[in-house]
């Protein structure tokens, strides 16, 4: 064990934190409730990045592209009123 004192890690700036926030989904073309990947958007930066959540982590070979995802739990879905 060690005496040293243990600094804490340092800090980055709110600006240097680049949030990626779902924008897209890739649905399986069959199962639409099987979400196969999705694509971040990065606040800072604005790139987009996918993720694939198929077993071998690569690009699924058929799906549906989704930018908005409806209520999945069995309520109708929604819109907000219009003034």
């Amino acid at each position: 064990m060690s005496d040293e004192k243990k600094s804490a890690p340092p800090s980055l700036p709110h600006q240097a934190i680049d949030i990626g926030l779902p924008v897209e989904w890739r649905l399986d073309a069959h199962d639409q409730k099987n979400v196969l990947g999705v694509v971040y958007e990065f606040s800072q930066s604005k790139e987009r990045k996918i993720v694939w959540y198929t077993a071998n982590k690569r690009r699924a070979k058929s799906f549906k592209v989704v930018r908005e995802l409806g209520c999945t739990d069995g309520a109708p879905e929604t819109s907000p009123e219009k003034p």
